[in-house]
Order: structure tokens, then sequence, then C-alpha cells
């Protein structure tokens, strides 16, 4: 019992140290605080929504990514009348999505275009890719350049489709990165500069507890995130981001693919 008590208040203890560090520390500081063994585990969940092949997939795969490719992004129509509807791509953290071919049915010559922008209302904290043999109509043709992070063409070769990749997969793996990433996704909801803010304040705070917990305490993945999942994890005011269409579970997913998974 008095051993449960004493790890119970260096918990509370490594608390209220990384709340006084991350009232002084930016994210951009952050590069390389979970270089060791708390994200080793981590897998980034990628969905393709493309109707021919994807010749990456392998190549992907090898750098601890898991692959879901999708021909369409509308369910089968099985009987007269039946309304088309989306698939469900469950919580991917990249999405890389044809603009020709996919989504025709829902958004006519908009296709892939209206995918995308679904899709961004969807996953506010998923990275969307236009993957394209024709990146100038997307630039041309797009309603909102910030409905997507990037524009990945067809014609690459391995080299250069990996490098590119490798850029937007180290928003889910270098926390530096991942807060800019959030940051400017929350700026496009148009959330305020005050709730930005604090949200800074408790991504650093959870950044440098999970750090704490693993080498202080000696907790590995799982065990931080049961931990970080509880009342004393995450610190946001729920309410607010609720107000502007963004649940808990997505609000817990900015600070999530940092460890474990």
């Amino acid at each position: 019992m008095a051993y449960f008590k004493f790890e119970k208040l260096k918990l509370k203890y490594y608390h209220f140290l990384c709340y006084l560090k991350a009232k002084n520390t930016y994210p951009e500081n952050l590069k390389n605080e979970l270089d060791d063994a708390i994200r080793i585990g981590r897998k980034i969940k990628v969905s393709v929504i493309d109707d021919v092949d994807f010749p990456f997939q392998n190549m992907i795969e090898n750098e601890n990514c898991t692959v879901k490719h999708y021909k369409k992004y509308t369910k089968d129509i099985n009987q007269s009348g039946q309304r088309i509807k989306s698939i469900n791509i469950g919580s991917p953290d990249i999405i890389l999505c044809d603009i020709h071919g996919v989504g025709e049915e829902l958004y006519h010559d908009y296709a892939g275009l209206g995918v995308m922008e679904n899709l961004r209302n969807k996953y506010p904290f998923s990275a969307i890719i236009a993957y394209t043999g024709n990146p100038g109509f997307v630039t041309a043709k797009i309603k909102n350049l910030k409905t997507i992070d990037g524009i990945f063409a067809k014609e690459w070769g391995d080299a250069d489709f990996l490098v590119n990749f490798n850029k937007i997969r180290n928003k889910f793996i270098c926390p530096a990165q991942r807060w800019l990433f959030v940051r400017d996704r929350l700026l496009y909801l148009e959330a305020s500069e005050k709730k930005v803010d604090e949200l800074r304040l408790a991504y650093v705070k959870h950044v440098l507890l999970t750090k704490a917990l693993h080498e202080k305490m000696g907790f590995n993945s799982s065990e931080i995130i049961s931990l970080l999942q509880g009342a004393e994890g995450v610190d946001f005011d729920s309410k607010y981001w609720a107000k502007i269409g963004i649940r808990g579970v997505e609000m817990y997913g900015v600070f999530s693919p940092l460890i474990g998974g």
C-alpha cells in the first residue's frame, strides 16, 4: 500500500513539474523529445482511395505503416432506390486520394476533390494528400487549397515518393512537426488564438510527461497510454472544441500518435 501511495505521489509530482516546464517550452524545441522506445510500436495508418492499383504499398509498409486501399468511395448499390453513401475508412492518419475515378457518384465532375473536402470535415487531424497524375488540375479547381496537406504526383519514382511521404509521416512521429500540423488544422477550423495557445500548453506538457513517465518511472507505451487517457491525462476545454465540431476522441487524437498504437 505504501509503495502505491509513493508511486501516486511521484506521478503527481511529474504532472506538476512538466506543467511548469511546459509554460516556458515551445513545441519547436521538442524535436527529439521522444526519440527512444516510446514510439517504436506506433504504426501510421494510411488509407489510399484510388480506382487503380497502388504501386507504393509495400514500400510504405516497410516504413512502419499499415495501408488500406479502397478502389471506390461509395458503397455498392444492392437494390433499386437505395441512396448513394460513402464508405467508412476508419480513422486513418494519412489519406491519399485520387481526383479522378473516385467520388463521381456523389460529387460528379468535382469527383475526388469533393471526396477530400468531405474527408477533411470527417477527419480534422488526418493528413489528406491529393494523389494524382494531374497536379495542376488540383490547384486550379479545388475550392480551398487548405483542404489538403499536399499533392503527390503519380509519376514519381520510388525515391521521390518516399521522401515526400516521410515528410508527411513526420507530422505523426515528430513532436515539433506534429504541433505545427495540429495548429494549422485548428486555424483552418477558425479556433481562437487563446484556445490554440491553451492547447499548445497541454500538448507540450503531454510530451514532457510522456518522456518523464518512460525515463523516470520506467513505464512502457501501453502503461503511459492508459495513464494519459485517465482523468489526470490531457487537459483541454472539451466543451469549446465540441462547439467548433471537434469531438473529445478527435481531440485526444491530437496527442495520441506520439506514443503506442
